[in-house]
């Protein structure tokens, strides 16, 4: 069959490899699966990133400065290849003209276009207006010949006469040109997609089909109706996932709880005489809603949100004690080994006073002491157990788990969370996060969560002063860190981050550890912080940090989170344009952790481009990490938000989160309307949900299969 489909578009299927297409062999197929494309509706799904709209072309005549997002319409009157030093050719330069006048354009590096761009031809361009000593050029970055009449389309030069052109996500060996001529041999496959929405459903939304859609957004008409089709499949991949998240959530809160919580505050009572300071109001606005929550009718299943040193983890050990005062165990797992050890000596210092001993479990612990650790948690003599995913091994059983206690979920697996959970019967679930998570992210990760934000910073904490510090000022800024050590305070230094390149990022902690070591304070203990130490020797830098005997910590982003150490009142991020907005906010909150007055110091690199120095003079403005992560959210976008660890977002193949934020809400409200009249989706005109919901979800949604 799928021979037959190169002769026949009547025979192209949407689950067809994308081989046996008309214009696609091997080779090709090989460079679509860059792409993520390997059968036919992986290609139907490959939607343009962007659209040149003929009719928002300007005249030329009209643009009197700079100006971005321009689209041009006209003719070429001359071009020439752009020489440099010795003869070299750089690039490529063109004259584009209409009836209202005339612009250079610009090619830099693209020499190849001599053989493609010719006087007489016409094109469509869009790009970025500049000016020059006086002068308007226009530096392209889409562009397209289009044809003088259209049955000359057929040559491989752009008809457009619909008016709107697609511009599509490239790989190497493939053009526009060629890439739209495969989509075009695929549409066929269109009529054949099923439809994933009850019409009538669709209907009382204003939804288009997915078929007429999918075609649309390929062959769109105008802009408005680009829009159109792309609300319609948006609103199609967000309303199943609200199903699933809220669906989860509905049938969490509708299991009645099985552990009886009583308010006995005796451990509570002596937790309070020897903490150092007293809670915020927002502590204890989340407190009580914790409390209530556990001696309610249904399992506690909260997100405690909170910004860097907020006070989560002190929420975090008096709902541990809430259930050891009852009779239960808790469990509270963290992403990395650093962060558990924080944890554990967190609470071992909180709880020894009390008469109780939280046990450690990690990886890098010899065989021995896990049985050992393993064993007081199956027999009960643990109370409080604190790991990193070690705590998931099948190995590992609770005598009576009532409390699991999650630190940065996002750094886990998506259902790493559940796993835990499982060892423990209708077990009440607390997840702790220090990054802020803009509202469109936290909808779509912890939708099946309530959520509670920690709001205040504890009493007599300063805002950091965040200042960008230029390649010049760096003696200037070494003396100043010379004078705070002076004055018995600590410092971290950040090593840049080197995308994908370990090695790379390892050695220059190394470089940068003995600069600081042996030219910059030669005078002092400088120790050095990265994952790739032994385990032993990571134990050393932290102990000789956290006590006083190291004065500065040189380090990779593995200080990123689990260091307190409130003397430290300065933090030196090398080449911090390297890194997001988020990650910067999280390694600035490394200090700020007493009354005394601490300085986040921002060096960019000499090549730093003008739009990083952008982003960092967006944190130097600001302390609210909210506001940084909307701000995140919007320059990077929701696949890096996290970073490469983060694990637990839902692959979006149509929705922007950010773009999309107006669609995310109407999707959630459907389907919050759906699971309110109908929570198991048992209604014949629900069944197509409940198999759409099994079909995209499989695990996450067992409690279908349970109805």
């Amino acid at each position: 069959m799928s021979l037959n489909a190169k002769k026949d578009p009547a025979r192209i299927e949407p689950g067809m490899q994308v081989q046996y297409l008309t214009g696609v062999g091997p080779k090709r197929a090989e460079q679509l699966a860059r792409l993520g494309v390997e059968r036919v509706v992986d290609l139907l799904y490959l939607f343009p990133r962007r659209y040149i709209d003929f009719a928002a072309a300007v005249p030329i005549g009209s643009i009197k400065g700079p100006a971005r997002e321009v689209a041009l319409l006209g003719r070429i009157v001359s071009c020439r290849r752009l020489k440099g030093r010795g003869g070299r050719i750089t690039g490529f330069e063109a004259v584009l003209a209409d009836s209202t006048g005339k612009i250079t354009c610009s090619f830099f590096g693209r020499a190849f276009l001599a053989g493609q761009m010719e006087t007489g031809q016409r094109w469509i361009m869009f790009g970025e207006v500049r000016q020059y000593r006086g002068k308007l050029f226009f530096i392209p970055v889409e562009y397209e010949q289009i044809a003088d009449e259209p049955e000359r389309s057929d040559s491989g030069i752009l008809d457009v006469r619909g008016g709107v052109i697609p511009v599509y996500p490239l790989t190497e060996g493939l053009s526009q040109k060629i890439l739209r001529r495969i989509i075009a041999a695929a549409l066929p496959a269109v009529a054949r997609l099923r439809e994933k929405l009850p019409e009538e459903f669709r209907a009382r939304l204003g939804l288009l089909g997915r078929a007429e859609s999918v075609r649309i957004l390929h062959r769109p008409e105008s802009i408005a109706r680009a829009g159109e089709a792309h609300r319609s499949l948006a609103f199609e991949e967000l309303f199943y996932l609200e199903l699933m998240l809220l669906g989860r959530k509905f049938h969490l809160g509708a299991r009645q709880r099985v552990r009886i919580y009583e308010k006995h505050n005796n451990l509570l009572r002596r937790l309070a005489r020897v903490l150092p300071f007293s809670l915020t109001e927002a502590q204890k606005r989340v407190l009580r809603t914790i409390d209530s929550e556990l001696t309610g009718p249904h399992p506690l299943n909260r997100l405690v949100q909170g910004d860097v040193g907020s006070g989560k983890t002190i929420v975090a050990v008096i709902a541990a004690l809430r259930a050891v005062e009852n009779g239960y165990q808790a469990a509270l797992m963290a992403p990395t080994e650093v962060l558990a050890e924080q944890h554990y000596r967190t609470l071992n210092k909180l709880l020894s006073p009390l008469g109780l001993e939280p046990v450690l479990l990690l990886g890098k612990l010899s065989a021995g002491a896990k049985r050992e650790a393993a064993d007081k948690i199956a027999r009960g003599e643990a109370m409080i157990a604190v790991g990193t995913h070690a705590l998931l091994q099948e190995r590992v059983k609770f005598s009576e788990l009532g409390l699991v206690i999650i630190d940065e979920q996002h750094r886990f697996g998506v259902n790493q969370r559940l796993t835990l959970k499982e060892k423990g019967s209708h077990t009440d679930c607390l997840v702790l996060t220090a990054t802020p998570i803009p509202r469109s992210l936290a909808l779509t990760l912890y939708g099946d969560l309530d959520i509670s934000v920690i709001d205040e910073l504890p009493a007599g904490r300063k805002p950091v002063a965040t200042h960008i510090v230029r390649e010049d000022k760096r003696v200037s800024m070494y003396k100043f860190i010379g004078e705070c050590l002076v004055r018995g305070e600590q410092a971290y230094v950040v090593c840049p981050r080197i995308e994908e390149d370990e090695q790379s990022e390892l050695a220059a902690a190394e470089r940068l550890f003995a600069l600081y070591r042996d030219k910059i304070f030669p005078e002092r203990r400088v120790v050095l912080l990265h994952g790739r130490l032994a385990p032993s020797e990571k134990e050393e830098a932290m102990r000789a940090f956290e006590s006083g005997a190291a004065q500065v910590l040189v380090g990779t982003t593995v200080i990123e989170v689990g260091i307190d150490v409130a003397a430290a009142t300065v933090i030196v991020i090398e080449a911090a344009e390297r890194f997001g907005l988020s990650q910067l906010h999280q390694l600035r909150g490394r200090v700020g952790r007493s009354d005394r007055q601490s300085w986040c110091l921002l060096l960019p690199s000499r090549e730093a481009a003008p739009e990083s120095l952008e982003r960092l003079e967006i944190l130097a403005s600001t302390n609210d990490g909210f506001k940084i992560s909307e701000e995140d959210l919007r320059l990077r976008g929701p696949g890096d938000f996290f970073g490469e660890r983060q694990s637990g977002l839902p692959e979006l193949k149509v929705s922007d989160l950010l773009a999309d934020y107006p669609v995310l809400l109407e999707a959630r409200r459907a389907a919050e309307e759906v699971l309110r009249a109908d929570p198991w989706l048992e209604r014949p005109e629900h069944q197509q949900f409940r198999k759409e919901l099994i079909l995209r979800f499989h695990k996450r949604v067992a409690f279908l299969r349970a109805g």
